[in-house]
């Protein structure tokens, strides 16, 4: 037996044409028939529950589009409702305006989630709500499919020119790309894929100074999640000047068009109601945050400020534990892909589980870099954090059964526990001498 794996594994790193058939296989899985199945008779039975059909993030990306192209910005934000137990983005946390209900039933767009992202991000939204709304589904849909298929071969790509196996990468392709966290991201609609390509692009392309698909992987990123702010200080530490110049150049231009489109009225109503209000931890099971793992923890009553103020400022100790490291170490970023992987998914890792929320689709942010950060385990300790992470967040447990499955901590926070493992993972090679090597010596020597 072990004879047969090894010639299929000598195989598989011989040709060529093994990685063609996984490239056909996850292409056609991720862009065409997840989205089929999500899409067709609003993804319901025979395939999925009707009690949940899917598709439930679409509804305010579009409409976002939508306002833009119609210059409606006065209408672009709900009206939040009082005392507030999360985001104004969900519809029972706020109202929506007139102007806004009136496109959306023109249209034809369900009554869901509430736009919530910065103005500037209509802009990029503006194409999608160019088409009908069904055929925007689609369209909108398969983009996200493409951009995991994206993510998956992106990591692929990383980790076989920094000398893993085609044979492992290409496992680790099929693992990723056929598991039910993928089905669910694609399911629910949101833009995470296409911030987990960027948050990819955007690393790769600073750590190698390529400063436009760094600028503008940054902007998706940023727009959407929030998520380059992690990206400040290795552009700093490694002197990216020209990056963050262009990158700054980048956003006084967008928000410039914005302005002139919009208005100032649209940004106040930005700052003043709708970000405060996504500093509200979320109570849902799907919150995969230390936050969220507190508030089950305690009964799932209400959030404790104090408790809201210590872990808040537990995050913010570590983070500046890590980037005080990342500054010692700026030298060896600078020229080392594997250190500054590392780096950037322990920053990455602290700076979401730490967050307000952390949706388990999140996890999608971490993929772009898997295959190289197994191809740094030196140890079989090293290799047994990864396969616990890969073990908690490949199938998201919080959402089946409508998450009825799982009814107690911390079995229902497993997808954080596998974040933590994962980070413990990037930290351990910031802070031990013998867990990475840099031309044959170690570090700190």
């Amino acid at each position: 037996m072990l004879k047969i794996v090894d010639v299929f594994r000598g195989w598989v790193d011989d040709k060529s044409v093994a990685a063609w058939i996984a490239v056909v296989l996850t292409f056609g899985w991720l862009v065409i028939v997840i989205p089929f199945l999500s899409l067709r008779n609003d993804g319901v039975r025979p395939f999925f529950s009707p009690e949940n059909k899917g598709n439930q993030d679409l509804a305010h990306y579009y409409m976002g589009g939508a306002i833009c192209v119609e210059r409606a910005f006065d209408s672009l934000y709900p009206i939040p409702k009082d005392d507030l137990i999360a985001n104004v983005g969900w519809p029972d946390s706020s109202v929506l305006k007139p102007g806004y209900a009136a496109i959306a039933e023109a249209r034809g767009v369900e009554n869901s989630f509430r736009f919530i992202l910065p103005p500037p991000t209509t802009l990029l939204l503006a194409p999608v709500s160019l088409f009908p709304y069904p055929s925007a589904r689609w369209v909108w849909v398969g983009m996200l499919g493409f951009c995991c298929w994206g993510v998956c071969w992106l990591s692929y790509r990383v980790g076989t020119q920094n000398n893993v196996s085609r044979c492992t990468a290409l496992f680790w392709v099929m693992f990723w790309a056929f598991s039910p966290l993928m089905l669910k991201t694609l399911r629910t609609a949101n833009s995470t894929p296409m911030v987990a390509l960027a948050l990819g692009l955007g690393a790769f392309a600073i750590f190698r100074d390529r400063r436009v698909m760094a600028v503008g992987a940054c902007l998706v990123a940023g727009l959407f999640k929030g998520t380059s702010l992690i990206f400040v200080p290795f552009i700093l530490f490694t002197r990216r000047w020209k990056i963050a110049m262009y990158g700054c150049l980048a956003v006084i231009v967008l928000n410039g068009v914005t302005l002139a489109w919009a208005g100032v009225s649209v940004y106040r109503e930005f700052i003043e109601i709708v970000y405060p209000s996504t500093n509200i931890p979320d109570p849902f099971l799907g919150n995969q945050s230390v936050n969220g793992f507190v508030f089950r923890l305690g009964g799932g009553q209400e959030f404790d400020p104090v408790v809201m103020f210590g872990v808040k400022g537990l995050g913010l100790g570590l983070m500046a534990l890590v980037i005080v490291r990342v500054w010692f170490l700026r030298r060896q970023l600078s020229s080392n892909l594997e250190w500054f992987v590392s780096a950037v998914v322990a920053v990455l890792g602290l700076y979401l589980i730490f967050g307000s929320y952390c949706w388990d689709h999140y996890v999608l942010f971490y993929l772009p870099f898997w295959t190289l950060l197994w191809g740094r385990a030196r140890s079989w300790r090293m290799k047994l954090l990864l396969l616990f992470f890969a073990a908690m967040v490949w199938l998201p447990l919080t959402v089946v059964r409508g998450g009825t499955l799982l009814t107690a901590e911390p079995a229902q926070s497993h997808m954080l526990w596998g974040q933590v493992a994962l980070i413990a993972f990037a930290a351990s090679g910031l802070f031990t001498r013998n867990s990475c090597r840099y031309e044959g010596e170690y570090y700190g020597e």
